[in-house]
């Protein structure tokens, strides 16, 4: 991995500028360039598939299609056919309908479908360098920055493409919806207090941190691509909740993802790729501390990151902590294995230098160059059943698909 010309941070972050305690930095820039809509925000990266896999125009404007016989598969969360949403149910008064349609006054985004009713949301429309002047925030006079949208604490804020060039922090509940294309570049999320839910956002070269999760504060992130902070990709602190799903977490500087807090941590489906530098004391994931009732880390692939010479670079675990039904592989460092030696590894591939036992593989888990599973990957049926945290893989694509599901982020769809 390219070790940049910038100064070492790494020394700034393990003196404790991440502390809880810091204060936030509320900077907000107006975003400089207008959003083109739909542009892939992750050249140069793997692409997963999460980011655009199904995802729809809501039809805001109607959004009904003429009637067509309900699709036998409606209900799986999966966008197929002339299905035009697909949440997961056959419900109605939530969005999607019974046949997968999108209901009035609803707008359904992502895969499985986000639905939020209209008259909760307010839009944002990045403007580039032009000035902005009062909006609303609605359809059709939407705000131009996200930073807009939360000082007016609105409950929903849809964000369409472009890029928003704003440090934000947020204190209060709300939803994010992002349309592909959408992305923060070179700026922190901070979630601070009350809870957020992101989905589908790219952050992208943060020149601190991409999110960060603090006291008392919850956070949902899901659909994200976390890519190129000069800190950790994701930072969950003090006493924070947080549940981490179907996101590509790649090439943040000191790591792509650390977690030290006495709150509930879930993590699954998630990629981690390409993180930490030779300097760095870890490289895809450190665990401090994360010792809440129900937390669990499974169905995580962490693959080539780095670390300082004698860190693991896959998981660094300070504290004992289970590592089921995922896959670290190839990860750089000089520490003999990919892990350090407080994980409790369960039903994973993991290596190459590691011993296996129980259910643990060393063996090639056959990956292809965007991290999913090729069709004799070792790792398909082979996850524990009961160790099932989620319905879907990093595409939105159901599990189990076999007599048992895979190992790692993706389930194998032939």
């Amino acid at each position: 991995m390219t070790d940049l010309a910038r100064p070492d941070v790494d020394a700034e972050i393990d003196a404790g500028l991440t502390d809880a305690d810091a204060d936030a930095d509320a900077d907000t820039d107006p975003g400089p360039d207008m959003g083109t809509g739909g542009a892939d925000v992750d050249a140069g990266a793997p692409d997963t598939g999460s980011l655009d896999a199904g995802t729809v125009d809501s039809g805001v404007d109607g959004g009904r299609p003429d009637a067509s016989p309900m699709p036998t598969t409606c209900g799986n969360g999966e966008l197929e056919a002339d299905e035009i949403c697909d949440d997961g149910n056959t419900d109605i008064n939530d969005g999607c309908t019974e046949q997968c349609l999108v209901e009035p006054d609803w707008i359904c985004l992502r895969q499985p479908s986000v639905c939020v009713l209209l008259n909760d949301a307010v839009f944002v429309q990045s403007n580039g360098a032009f000035g902005c002047g009062s909006r609303t925030g609605a359809e059709t006079d939407p705000f131009c920055s996200i930073d807009d949208a939360l000082d007016e604490k609105s409950p929903v804020i849809i964000v369409r493409p472009g890029v928003y060039s704003e440090s934000l922090v947020s204190e209060y509940n709300v939803v994010v919806i992002a349309y592909p294309g959408a992305e923060i570049r070179g700026r922190e999320w901070s979630i601070d207090a009350g809870h957020a839910e992101i989905v589908g956002l790219s952050f992208v070269d943060s020149d601190t941190f991409a999110v960060r999760v603090r006291s008392d504060a919850s956070l949902v992130l899901s659909e994200c691509t976390i890519r190129g902070a000069w800190g950790y990709g994701v930072t969950i602190e003090s006493r924070a909740d947080a549940m981490l799903d179907r996101n590509l977490i790649s090439e943040n500087r000191s790591g792509g993802l650390r977690v030290k807090t006495s709150g509930v941590v879930e993590i699954s489906n998630n990629v981690l790729w390409a993180n930490g530098h030779s300097r760095s004391s870890f490289g895809g994931v450190r665990i401090e501390e994360m010792v809440g009732q129900g937390s669990r880390f499974a169905y995580n692939t962490i693959v080539e990151n780095e670390a300082d010479s004698g860190r693991a670079a896959g998981v660094r675990c300070d504290r004992p902590v289970s590592i089921r039904n995922s896959i670290v592989w190839n990860n750089h460092s000089n520490e003999p294995s990919a892990l350090s030696g407080a994980c409790v590894v369960e039903s994973s591939i993991v290596g190459p230098n590691w011993i296996a036992s129980g259910s643990t593989l060393v063996v090639d888990p056959e990956l292809k160059s965007d991290f999913h599973l090729q069709a004799s990957s070792p790792a398909i049926d082979r996850a524990d059943p009961d160790g099932l945290e989620s319905a879907f893989d990093i595409d939105g694509e159901s599990r189990v698909q076999g007599g048992a599901p895979d190992m790692g982020a993706d389930e194998l769809h032939q």
